[in-house]
């Protein structure tokens, strides 16, 4: 299944679960903000499961030091996030949040050779990456202990799995250590006395390839590699 598929699943879910709260909101305009949303500032912290792609090009039917790839075929898998929130309000209804958090990624490449002798070749991406994101917030009005969000921002993002013990293995795929990203999300609030808890869906895009062609086998094969992240948070504040 598409990255993008999954997205727009997980957006339609949370759409209909909170269809009956967005209503309440559009027909009740008060002004009202819970205590919480009163401090000009405030921290927090999230975790959430991750599923993580490429937005990929490739080139089919290359020759290398006599071999020949057919293709090249990408598998997604999950991974986990966790991180720190530090949210200022601006107003009632625009917030500005940074979001340090680290995430645990993977993703598997099958390399598809079939001369002179028919194999698949295994080739993992490993990732251990502090994602930095700045986010602008934007919330209905409060109602009824609930608001509903959408937010977006840019993303720096830094690998600390590195690519030096990799170097000399033209058997692995090696990644840039640094990606810019643009980061979009909604998600909703449920306010409790002392903590608003919220759930959050989260999907990240590459701006910047990814692949770093040095020192691989079948270096063409792959033209870009865009770096791409969906994640279900969970956001404690």
């Amino acid at each position: 299944m598409k990255v993008q598929h999954i997205v727009y699943s997980l957006m339609a879910i949370i759409l209909f679960t909170t269809y009956d709260v967005d209503a309440q909101i559009i027909r009740d305009r008060r002004k009202y903000r819970h205590p919480f949303d009163q401090k000009n500032f405030n921290f927090g912290f999230q975790m959430g499961l991750n599923f993580n792609d490429y937005k990929f090009k490739q080139s089919y039917g290359i020759w290398d030091q006599g071999e020949y790839l057919d293709r090249i075929e990408l598998k997604a898998r999950p991974g986990f996030t966790l991180g720190m929130i530090s949210n200022v309000n601006l107003h009632n209804n625009l917030n500005i949040r940074f979001i340090p958090a680290i995430s645990l990624e993977q993703r598997d490449f099958s390399y598809y050779i079939t001369q002179p002798n028919e194999r698949v070749e295994e080739r993992h991406v490993e990732s251990a990456i502090l994602n930095l994101p700045l986010l602008a917030q934007i919330k209905s009005d409060y109602y009824k202990r609930y608001r509903l969000y959408v937010l977006a921002g840019p993303e720096l993002s830094i690998n600390f799995q590195s690519n030096r013990r990799l170097l000399g293995d033209p058997s692995q795929l090696k990644v840039e250590r640094t990606t810019f990203n643009l980061v979009t999300g909604i998600g909703f609030n449920l306010y409790g006395e002392r903590i608003k808890l919220s759930p959050e869906l989260r999907y990240s895009i590459g701006l910047t390839n990814d692949y770093v062609p040095l020192n691989t086998s079948f270096p063409t094969a792959v033209g870009s590699l865009l770096r791409q992240v969906v994640t279900f948070h969970i956001l404690f504040e």
